[in-house]
C-alpha cells in the first residue's frame, strides 16, 4: 500500500518508545554507578591527602622541638643566682598577669619557652633580672599570638612600675638576639590540638 509504506505503524513507534526508554534508564543508571565509583574516588583521595598532611605536621613539630628546646640543666650549668624555686614563683605571677590581661593559653607557654631558653643560654643572669626577664617575655608572646596585644606600659604596671618601658624594650632586644628570632615555639596546645585532631 503506497499511502502506508513511508509511515510507521504504532506497533513499531511503541516498540520504539519503549527501546527509547530503557535506553535512558540504562544511562541514568551508568552514570548513578559512575559518581559513586567518583564520590568513592574522592573520598579515598581526601583519606590519603589529610594522612600525608598530618604526617607532615608530625614530622615539622618534631623536627622543630630541638631548636626550641631549653636546656634541662641550665640550672646547674649557666644560672649560679636563680634557683628552681625563683622560677616558680615566677611562673605563678606570670599567670596572674596572663589572667589579668585574659591572654591567651598560647601566650603564656610562648612566654614560657622565652623565659627557658634565655635562661639556658645566658649565663649568671642576676636574680633581681628575672622579673623583667618573665614580663618581656610575656611582651613578646603577647605581640606574637594576641589579636590585641596590650601595650608595653602596661605590662610595665604590672610590676607595680618595678621596670620601666625601657628597659623591657632593651631587654625585648636583648632576648631576640640570644634566642635567634626564633619566636613559635611549638607548645603544649598545639600537640594537643595535634592529637585532637586525629580522632575527627
Amino acid at each position: 500500500d503506497k499511502k502506508s509504506a513511508g509511515k510507521p505503524t504504532e506497533d513499531f513507534n511503541m516498540g520504539n518508545m519503549e527501546s527509547f526508554d530503557n535506553y535512558l534508564g540504562f544511562n541514568e543508571d551508568l552514570l548513578n554507578y559512575e559518581d559513586q565509583l567518583s564520590s568513592q574516588d574522592k573520598q579515598q583521595n581526601n583519606q590519603q591527602e589529610e594522612a600525608e598532611a598530618a604526617g607532615k605536621t608530625l614530622n615539622y613539630l618534631v623536627s622543630i622541638e630541638g631548636i626550641y628546646s631549653p636546656n634541662p640543666h641550665y640550672f646547674e650549668q649557666c644560672q649560679g643566682d636563680i634557683t628552681s624555686l625563683m622560677r616558680a614563683i615566677l611562673i605563678d605571677w606570670m599567670m596572674e598577669v596572663c589572667n589579668e590581661f585574659t591572654l591567651k593559653r598560647e601566650t603564656f607557654y610562648y612566654a614560657l619557652n622565652y623565659v627557658d631558653r634565655f635562661l639556658s643560654v645566658h649565663e649568671n643572669i642576676r636574680k633581681e633580672e628575672l622579673q623583667l626577664i618573665g614580663v618581656t617575655a610575656m611582651f613578646m608572646a603577647a605581640k606574637m599570638e594576641e589579636v590585641y596585644s596590650p601595650r608595653v606600659a602596661d605590662f610595665a604596671k604590672s610590676t607595680d612600675n618595678g621596670y620601666d618601658v625601657t628597659q623591657i624594650v632593651a631587654m625585648e632586644k636583648k632576648m631576640l638576639r640570644e634566642l635567634g628570632w626564633y619566636t613559635t615555639p611549638p607548645t603544649y596546645a598545639m600537640w594537643a590540638n595535634w592529637y585532637m585532631n586525629q580522632w575527627d
